[in-house]
């Protein structure tokens, strides 16, 4: 790849906005490589090592498959003392397997256990992008940003955050350390489902690089949806400020419910990331996470009742919102691979909108009833 490092980050950035706002169920770290050639690969049902081919064949090397393979993508894979996800890197360009321009790899990585990386010693020379979502999508886990991107800089890596939950009413990324900001305008930045949009923030060394791929490739706003996008920033405080508020008290109404069998919410002390999210947070958010006592029908049975709630897997608008993971925004993901994530049949997201809080509360426990 011809482009520098930081060019290569803002495209990556870029792409990744443009396209749509990935999501896990932890808080992810998303490490991306130029190139895996010579690079110890370790097979995660095997304890060997073993090397990458010095060139790409018609058989992927351990850990890996091509775009034809009946292999599940999304199993997990060792590599570097990072834990990945399989993912595809292989193109067919006419007949001959090549690499996908970004051999990228997202490293799932529990928060708890991010101090492991405190030294530096578990980001390798190769990797320049850090890529956090915090909280994440829809477990609420915490990265601490301050502490790993002091991590990455330690070894001259960039750091992107997605900070779509949060906006920067309620978190900002650059004043922790970050070199840049993403956010899906679509959710929180808009506020009405209207606009299908995306932004990047941060030092113009890296955001002129996003401005040459928008420019070229095309993923721009037209200019009505721009203006409507700023006329929900007008109101952008007092939405995220109120649903937040609307989150903590349903969270805590949640906990106390004898068919709750454990809510995600870092306002929560119950939180493990609590202690975190005050420190980097300023509210906590609009979404809360649950799963209720029973299966994943009872999830389905609850969901089908609420009366107030719209059953959509998106959020940030003024409308609540409420889905069933494993059967929607998960529906495609090897049910092994989305209980190894955290996200079990019964889980619930529910992305709070500014209905009157108390009128959410009484339309819950009438369908929690039903479940």
């Amino acid at each position: 790849m011809s482009c520098n490092p930081v060019a290569r980050f803002a495209l990556f950035v870029a792409i990744l906005t443009g396209a749509f706002c990935a999501s896990n169920a932890q808080a992810q770290i998303t490490l991306l490589s130029e190139d895996f050639e010579g690079v110890q690969l370790k097979d995660a049902s095997s304890p060997t090592e073993q090397a990458a081919p010095a060139a790409w064949t018609e058989v992927p090397p351990a850990g890996w498959n091509r775009d034809n393979s009946t292999t599940p993508i999304g199993s997990p894979v060792e590599f570097q003392g990072w834990t990945f996800m399989k993912k595809d890197y292989w193109s067919t360009t006419a007949g001959d397997q090549q690499r996908s321009t970004f051999a990228a790899g997202q490293g799932v990585v529990a928060v708890a256990d991010a101090d492991e990386y405190d030294d530096g010693t578990n980001i390798d020379d190769m990797l320049y992008n850090v890529f956090l979502e915090t909280p994440s999508n829809p477990l609420t886990e915490i990265a601490d940003i301050r502490a790993l991107t002091a991590t990455a800089h330690a070894r001259g890596v960039l750091v992107a955050v997605d900070n779509c939950f949060c906006t920067p009413i309620l978190q900002k990324p650059l004043e922790l350390g970050a070199d840049l900001v993403i956010h899906s305008a679509t959710k929180f930045l808009d506020g009405q489902g209207r606009v299908l949009g995306g932004a990047v923030c941060g030092a113009r060394t890296l955001t002129e690089e996003v401005f040459k791929f928008l420019r070229t490739a095309g993923p721009t706003l037209s200019a009505f949806n721009a203006w409507v996008l700023i006329k929900g920033l007008e109101t952008l405080r007092i939405r995220i400020e109120a649903q937040s508020a609307s989150a903590l008290q349903l969270a805590q109404w949640l906990e106390g419910h004898p068919k709750m069998a454990r809510v995600f919410y870092p306002g929560l002390p119950s939180h493990p990331d609590h202690d975190v999210a005050r420190k980097q947070m300023h509210g906590f958010g609009g979404v809360v996470s649950f799963e209720i006592e029973g299966d994943g029908m009872a999830a389905a049975r609850f969901i089908d009742a609420v009366r107030l709630p719209h059953i959509a897997p998106s959020l940030g608008g003024v409308d609540s919102l409420i889905e069933q993971p494993a059967i929607m925004s998960y529906f495609d993901t090897d049910p092994e691979v989305r209980l190894a994530m955290g996200i079990s049949d019964e889980l619930v997201r529910f992305a709070i909108g500014i209905e009157d809080t108390d009128d959410l509360i009484t339309d819950l426990e009438q369908a929690l009833a039903q479940a």
